[in-house]
């Protein structure tokens, strides 16, 4: 997939079918690995990355919420302030971590032009048929 939409002809098609028909991104992250502030951000961080570039609508798809409560996604990307608690929190737990902390908490703030851009879907295959509607 990367090669694919990094790559000069993945390109190509991706406006050629985007010119022909309704196209949408749609980035899917693990739900349940992303409760990681870090792993979050680099998921989103990327997803914002491919917006730019493909410059298509793009929508976030959480996966495995029968497992791991969503709602931390939306409220991360709706609230910076949040996601900033949520780093605070992380590096208590983990205080010999990386010391990311701060790049992770200004990524918060230079991804918050592209939230207001993207749509998040929230699915279960195993436990409920709402993936049909991402195919509607």
């Amino acid at each position: 997939m990367d090669v694919f939409l990094w790559c000069a002809s993945g390109q190509r098609l991706l406006d050629t079918i985007s010119e022909g028909f309704p196209t949408i991104l749609a980035y899917t992250i693990d739900t349940e690995k992303c409760t990681s502030p870090a792993i979050f951000m680099s998921n989103l961080f990327y997803t914002c990355s491919l917006m730019s570039k493909t410059g298509l609508p793009t929508l976030l798809t959480c996966t495995k919420t029968d497992l791991q409560d969503e709602s931390y996604v939306t409220e991360w990307m709706t609230n910076v302030e949040s996601f900033t608690l949520a780093v605070q929190e992380e590096q208590k737990r983990h205080p010999d971590g990386s010391g990311g902390e701060r790049l992770l908490r200004s990524m918060g703030y230079v991804v918050e032009e592209f939230r207001s851009h993207l749509d998040v879907y929230h699915l279960c295959i195993v436990t409920d048929g709402r993936w049909w509607g991402l195919l509607l």
